[in-house]
């Protein structure tokens, strides 16, 4: 399953590195594990986890240009085998 990254940090595709860090930062403080109840503690875990993930490629030029073509790849593909329709299929899961 590919990740939308954007998504999981709530920023913008365009976004700069100074916005991403930002929302990177903020989005820790909300899901630390430290601040949940005991029960939700493996949730915000898995969820810091995907964070991570997120911050550490859209942190670096490299590995988010890489990301961003991959992504545009995905897209070209789900419209070449399903046309609009399935484009607007994954749009929709994301939303």
């Amino acid at each position: 399953m590919f990740l939308d990254y954007y998504k999981i940090l709530e920023v913008h595709q365009d976004a700069s590195f100074e916005i991403i860090e930002k929302a990177y930062k903020a989005l820790c403080l909300k899901y630390h594990p430290d601040k949940h109840l005991k029960e939700k503690q493996k949730w915000a875990h898995e969820k810091m986890q995907t964070l991570n993930e997120a911050y550490r490629v859209l942190s670096s030029a490299t590995s988010r240009k890489y990301y961003d073509e991959q992504k545009s790849r995905l897209m070209w593909n789900i419209f070449l085998e399903e046309g609009l329709v399935g484009v607007a299929k994954v749009l929709w899961q994301r939303v």
